[in-house]
């Protein structure tokens, strides 16, 4: 993940505009929650803690 994290941050510092990371859904068993990502280095994810990730909107 952190090699996508990289990647990601070099190319917008050339002009791009992009995001990626892990995606999920809080509603793990019907998927009727808020699909959400997460979008920093690995080192920073906490288990079963959202509150730093972002909500994907396409």
């Amino acid at each position: 993940m952190n090699g996508e994290h990289d990647y990601i941050c070099s190319e917008n510092k050339k002009g791009k505009n992009l995001f990626g990371g892990i995606v999920a859904n809080t509603d793990q068993r019907n998927y009727r929650g808020r699909w959400i990502y997460f979008g920093k280095r690995s080192k920073e994810l906490k288990d079963n803690d959202f509150s730093d990730w972002e909500n994907l909107e396409l």
